[in-house]
């Protein structure tokens, strides 16, 4: 069954370049970072706030494109064929789960390194766990694919809301906290968080992704 699985997201690699692009992205990223860095001096204040939005992006793009992959499969009716099989739904959402958080850790990990990003490890594991929010989000909120690509144009910038500090002093720090990638922004980029802040926000994630998990599977 897994080998049937992974024979359809080949043909789908194939003939949908997005999900070529999860997989160049961190190399891309990278090159772009160095050439802003070297050649546009400008901007080199502003670097944490880029290294921040790469790292973000490795954490949502994944579980986007895995999302949008099961709201096509849904159109197509493969999940009703899996719910029938001893495999399962249940197994086949494992799955993606576990390709979603490798490819989220492995990307996460290229970026982290080519960046020299000196900030909490802890990060690595939890924009793994972001990419898994997305997954279950995308397939929690979107009816089909349509709907989930506008979606995750809408969500881009909702991802990019805790650079609004880099304006200056404003009254939404509290607001913007309850975002979960607001920790990522406040390592990379202001160097520090609240002592019990990893932990905190590892239980959010977790808690979105068991939520919207549910949601899915009962949409399913």
């Amino acid at each position: 069954m897994l080998r049937a699985i992974f024979q359809n997201d080949v043909r789908c690699v194939k003939k949908d370049p997005m999900v070529w692009a999860v997989f160049a992205m961190p190399f891309i990223m990278l090159t772009f970072y160095f050439l802003v860095r070297e050649f546009v001096p400008l901007i080199k204040e502003y670097l944490p706030a880029l290294q921040y939005m790469f790292i973000a992006m490795a954490g949502l793009m994944p579980g986007a494109i895995f999302g949008l992959r099961i709201l096509e499969e849904k159109d197509e009716h493969i999940l009703s064929y899996f719910a029938v099989t001893p495999f399962t739904l249940t197994g086949y959402y494992c799955f993606r789960m576990g390709v979603v958080l490798l490819l989220g850790m492995v990307e996460t990990m290229i970026l982290w390194f080519g960046l020299g990003i000196h900030a909490n490890p802890v990060l690595l594991v939890y924009n793994a766990l972001l990419s898994m929010l997305m997954l279950w989000l995308v397939g929690a909120v979107a009816k089909n694919k349509i709907q989930g690509m506008v979606f995750l144009k809408l969500f881009g910038v909702v991802v990019l809301l805790p650079c609004v500090r880099l304006l200056g002093e404003n009254h939404l720090d509290c607001w913007l906290g309850l975002l979960p990638w607001d920790f990522l922004y406040r390592e990379i980029v202001i160097g520090t968080s609240f002592k019990a802040a990893p932990y905190l926000y590892m239980l959010y994630a977790i808690g979105g992704i068991l939520l919207f998990y549910r949601k899915s599977l009962s949409k399913a």
